[in-house]
């Protein structure tokens, strides 16, 4: 089995800006990349729900960088794990790691 890539929402910078949110789905692994800005949450909780998911069920969380346009919506999943370049971070615990190698699920490294 392949790990599965949803579009939760599409991107954009004009006026206005928000990030592309997607979902990556590794078996029951659920994963969130960054999950910025958009007009209201619904725009990440609905299609999420949508895919038979809660906020609830996302394991983990990855920021590509940490603009506000990419992380602002991080707290939508209380119990997951966030990932960055250089760390992960899971309630009060920061661990420095890099990102190179590291694996979030067997097919999500």
């Amino acid at each position: 089995m392949t790990a599965e890539l949803d579009v939760l929402s599409v991107g954009y910078a004009d006026e206005r800006v928000a990030s592309t949110v997607v979902l990556i789905r590794d078996g029951s692994h659920a994963v969130v990349v960054d999950p910025g800005m958009v007009s209201h949450r619904g725009k990440i909780l609905d299609p999420l729900e949508a895919l038979g998911l809660q906020a609830s069920d996302v394991r983990d969380v990855v920021f590509s960088h940490h603009h506000p346009d990419h992380t602002l919506n991080a707290a939508l999943f209380e119990r997951a794990r966030f990932h960055d370049f250089w760390a992960v971070y899971e309630g009060d615990t920061w661990t420095d790691r890099p990102a190179d190698g590291f694996e979030v699920s067997p097919r999500c490294g």
